[in-house]
């Protein structure tokens, strides 16, 4: 699975959050062991790419900081290609 690329789905009621989420999450990562995450917003969704994944377990780690990040902004986070 060594830098194999995943992504996640994040959706919000209102994406006025988008830009804050997006430092929120950035500053999530660096404080991790994990720095390459790319955020991009896509009409009403937003996704956010992981591109460091080398094992299930990295991914899984990921997975659960993006999740907390995007509950605290009230939104819903789906793992995966959707």
């Amino acid at each position: 699975m060594k830098n194999v690329p995943d992504q996640g789905t994040c959706y919000f009621s209102d994406l006025s959050v988008f830009e804050d989420f997006k430092r929120e999450l950035t500053s999530a990562f660096k404080n991790s062991d994990f720095r390459d995450i790319t955020v991009n917003k896509v009409s009403e969704d937003v996704i956010v790419f992981f591109e460091f994944a080398e094992s299930p377990t990295d991914l899984e780690v990921s997975h659960s900081i993006t999740k907390n990040v995007v509950q605290a902004f009230g939104g819903e986070y789906h793992p995966g290609i959707n």
